[in-house]
Formats: structure tokens, C-alpha cells, sequence
């Protein structure tokens, strides 16, 4: 945090933590434009971009889960369900029944486990509806062993969801570490982040080589594969938000 005092007598104090909400919402808007990128590429078949959809996205489940628990620390579980779950349910619920309108009558049970969050067509939503009941049912319960449930659902979402939430299986709850420990986090010297960021990409790029192998393509869809995109996404997305934290700010926010 750095406090300016102008002659004029006025204060204005900018808050450059790592973990500060200007930064959070750059990282949020990088994680956006690279998640486009991807798509966009994506129908033109170029497929060197493709790794970013999900590192982008696993800065989004990172920043979900941090900032969840930020919320958690201020507020506690008041009003949980109003804050959280029905602002990124409602309007969700809200579209597809306007998507169902328009295209005509379709499998309506199909649609109330849509809406419901429980297969949705957009598995993200359905992804962070569940991560968000873990979240309150650990605090609301289980107290300082809330960090068994967490652990077991990562597990879960790892050997039951299928390929595209196990690879995100540890984003979540990253960010719920890293607010746990966000005074530690906010410390962090430039040497330290500088190495962070470091470890973190050697352990992406590792793992994003060791995809392109011809034995480890033939494992694809198992768990071994699926480890692998686990070690690509989180470890480059948290990679990213360290580097554009070590960006200079005019450069970070263009």
C-alpha cells in the first residue's frame, strides 16, 4: 500500500498488494482475454493457443475461491445464499429459460437439472455451484477441519467428474488457501514472487512438453492425462498473475 500526500492537503492511497481488488480484477480481465483467445482460435483450428482456455479458467476458480473466502472472513455465512449462490445462479436460470423459449420445447428434465445446476450445459456454472456448497458446508460445520472436505472433493472431482473439471480439481481451493494465508501472500518480497513465478513455470511448461509425447498422448482420458493437465493449468495460471502483478501498472491495466 503507498500513500501519496499532495500539497493541496489531499490524500490519495493506492493499494498494490499482490491481493488487492484493483489487481484481482486485472488478473480477472487477463484470465477473460486469454480464455477468448482460445475460443476464437479454436474455431479456426489453430491449436497452439488451446492450453490457455484452461489456464485462463483456472485463474477464474482461483480468484472465485479467493475472493469467496475473503468474503467469508467480513461477513461470515449471513446471507450466503442471497450474496453468492443466487447471483450466479439466478441469472443463469434466467437465460436458459429464455434460450429454451427460443429454440422451442426441448427435455424438460433435461433443462430443471440444467437450471439446477446439476448437468448444465455450461459446466462451469455447475462446477462453482458445488464448490461454493462445499465451501459452506465446510465452514458451517466442520470448522477447523474444513480442509477434509475440501480435500475430498478435489479427490472427487478428480476421479469421478470426468477430464474438463479434474484438471481444475486444485483451483478452487488454491484460492481459498491463498486467502487463508493472505497477510504471508502480501509480504512476499519481489525475490520471492520472482521465484514463485519461476517454480510455477517450470512445473507448466514441464508438464505442457511432457503432453506432446506420442506414449502419454495414448493415455489420453485416464488419469495419468488427467494429472498432467492438472500440473499445466493452475501452476501457469497462478504463473501469470504473479507476472502481470510484477508488471508495471501502466502496462498491466492497458
Amino acid at each position: 500500500m503507498v500513500i501519496f500526500i499532495f500539497p493541496d492537503g489531499k490524500v490519495t492511497i493506492v493499494d498494490n498488494r499482490v491481493t488487492s481488488r484493483p489487481n484481482t480484477n486485472v488478473y480477472r480481465g487477463w484470465a477473460m482475454l486469454i480464455i477468448m483467445i482460445c475460443h476464437v482460435t479454436g474455431e479456426w483450428l489453430f491449436k497452439p493457443f488451446t492450453p490457455l482456455g484452461g489456464i485462463g479458467v483456472a485463474m477464474f476458480l482461483f480468484l472465485s475461491g479467493f475472493g469467496l473466502s475473503e468474503s467469508y472472513k467480513k461477513n461470515g455465512l449471513n446471507k450466503f445464499g442471497q450474496k453468492k449462490l443466487l447471483r450466479l445462479v439466478l441469472p443463469y436460470v434466467l437465460f436458459r429459460i429464455v434460450c429454451v423459449m427460443i429454440e422451442g420445447a426441448g427435455n424438460w428434465k433435461r433443462l430443471l437439472l440444467d437450471i439446477c445446476c446439476w448437468e448444465s450445459v455450461y459446466w462451469y456454472i455447475d462446477y462453482m455451484v458445488r464448490c461454493y456448497i462445499v465451501f459452506w458446508v465446510a465452514n458451517r460445520f466442520l470448522g477447523k477441519y474444513k480442509w477434509v472436505a475440501f480435500g475430498a472433493f478435489a479427490l472427487y472431482t478428480f476421479g469421478v467428474m470426468g477430464a474438463i473439471r479434474a484438471e481444475q480439481a486444485l483451483s478452487f481451493f488454491a484460492g481459498v488457501v491463498c486467502s487463508d494465508y493472505v497477510e504471508k501472500v502480501n509480504g512476499w518480497s519481489k525475490r520471492t514472487l520472482v521465484t514463485i513465478m519461476v517454480m510455477m513455470a517450470i512445473v507448466g511448461i514441464s508438464c505442457l512438453a511432457a503432453k506432446q509425447l506420442p506414449a502419454l498422448r495414448e493415455l489420453f482420458d485416464t488419469y495419468y492425462y488427467y494429472a498432467v493437465e492438472l500440473g499445466i493449468k493452475l501452476p501457469l495460471g497462478i504463473m501469470m498473475m504473479v507476472g502481470l502483478y510484477l508488471l508495471p501498472q501502466r502496462i498491466r491495466k492497458s
